[in-house]
């Protein structure tokens, strides 16, 4: 059973979520709050929290630390309207273990949580594309990298790209099995725990860092 708790100031939007996963065997609703400080406060223990950005007081952003710091085993949803690249790199940076737009259908945001809890980064299309830009123009230097492999650094490019193991699998012709061995390997050469950690590490030699936060 998946524990998913939403922090989503829309009421509609909010009841609409809680509606979806309630009903949907193996997921279970968690909480609803309409504020991030309205979850900091809660007790509820969530395995994923889908976390708007826009909200009344602190927004996503500002607070996603705040909540992976109370919550360090909850994985960290983004479900927004937002699109920009500074917001999304932010969102990278600060933890968040994907990325998805409002308007993505429901069957798509129940597999983007399940993503989540599998460790995967679940990103929409379009925030795929430019998360792969971005990794494209900010990767590390070489002498950063020298540890991967090159099927290490191809994998990374690909997660960056917001493919699942399995498509990476398929795509490079090798099975679900080797593609999460070599996942491990990279992430014990990076210190990182989870496909977000490994592309956020890999974007912070030139993204904006905390201190530029609007």
């Amino acid at each position: 059973m998946i524990r998913v708790g939403i922090i989503e100031d829309n009421r509609n939007f909010r009841q609409t979520l809680a509606m979806l996963i309630s009903e949907t065997e193996g997921f279970a609703c968690a909480g609803e709050h309409e504020s991030l400080e309205a979850a900091l406060v809660a007790t509820d223990e969530m395995d994923v929290a889908l976390l708007d950005i826009n909200l009344p007081g602190k927004s996503g952003i500002e607070g996603l630390q705040e909540l992976k710091a109370k919550f360090p085993k909850t994985q960290i949803l983004m479900l927004t309207v937002l699109e920009d690249p500074t917001t999304i790199s932010q969102a990278i940076l600060f933890g968040a273990s994907g990325y998805i737009l409002k308007r993505t259908p429901p069957e798509r945001i129940l597999s983007s949580i399940q993503d989540a809890m599998e460790g995967g980064m679940p990103l929409s299309p379009s925030v795929a594309k430019q998360v792969s830009e971005l990794y494209k123009k900010y990767a590390p230097e070489e002498n950063e990298t020298r540890f991967l492999s090159k099927r290490e650094k191809e994998i990374l490019s690909l997660m960056a790209e917001g493919m699942s193991l399995q498509t990476i699998a398929q795509k490079l012709f090798i099975s679900y099995k080797t593609v999460r061995n070599h996942l491990q390997n990279m992430y014990d050469k990076l210190h990182v725990h989870s496909q977000s950690e490994a592309v956020a590490k890999a974007l912070k030699s030139g993204l904006i860092s905390p201190t530029n936060q609007k």
